[in-house]
This record gives C-alpha cells, sequence and structure tokens, in this order.
C-alpha cells in the first residue's frame, strides 16, 4: 500500500489482536511524526500520554464505552488538546507566538490575526 492510498484507508480496527504488537522502533516513528505534525498558527497545542499500565487500561476501558480497542491494542496513546491554553490572551499562545525573529509589531499584527481566528 503506498502511503496515499494509506492515507485514503478508512477502516477502524475494534477488536486487536493481542498476540502482536507493534514494534518499539515503528511505534517511537508514529509518536515522533504526531510530534512534528504542523496544526494551525504553528501551536501544536497537543500533549501525547501513552497508556501501558494493564491495570490503568483496564479502567479506561469501562470509562471509554467499554471498547476493546482500549485494552487490546498493543500501545494506547491519549491526545490531550490544551484548550484552555488556546485563548487569545493565554500565556501559551503570547509565549509561543512571540518565538521566531518578529518585530513587536508584527507580533501584534499575528495576536491581532489568531484573536479573529480564534
Amino acid at each position: 500500500m503506498t502511503f496515499k492510498e494509506s492515507l485514503t484507508f478508512r477502516h477502524a480496527c475494534k477488536v486487536f489482536d493481542e498476540s502482536k504488537s507493534i514494534s518499539e522502533a515503528d511505534f517511537n516513528d508514529i509518536l515522533e511524526a504526531a510530534r512534528l505534525s504542523p496544526s494551525s498558527f504553528g501551536l501544536q497545542h497537543w500533549k501525547l500520554l501513552v497508556v501501558e499500565n494493564p491495570e490503568l487500561r483496564s479502567k479506561l476501558r469501562a470509562v471509554c464505552w467499554n471498547q476493546a480497542q482500549i485494552t487490546t491494542a498493543s500501545k494506547l496513546v491519549i491526545v490531550l488538546a490544551r484548550i484552555n491554553e488556546l485563548m487569545p490572551n493565554s500565556e501559551y499562545i503570547l509565549k509561543t507566538t512571540a518565538k521566531g525573529d518578529k518585530t513587536k509589531e508584527q507580533h501584534e499584527a499575528y495576536l491581532a490575526r489568531y484573536k479573529g481566528f480564534f
């Protein structure tokens, strides 16, 4: 399967074969791809939480509509969104948007554009 074909393949796996496991190298590549993925305004407003503890995964399954994939997948990644930190005047936005060699005026214009977008 080509990369483009894999992007257009739409199939949700509801139960995984527990005798199989993704390799650490492949899993690390996936995490790195997620870490490097761009987002709107370059904010990368997410954190990835890898849950490996079987007991914790069982507890999570109970509050995730008892979805089998929570406990049958060899790896479980939870994506946490920094929703509160996306407010236009939050410390995260002010700090993140100040990166680079923008002048004060350019930074203020960028923040104004962001606020309008938000």
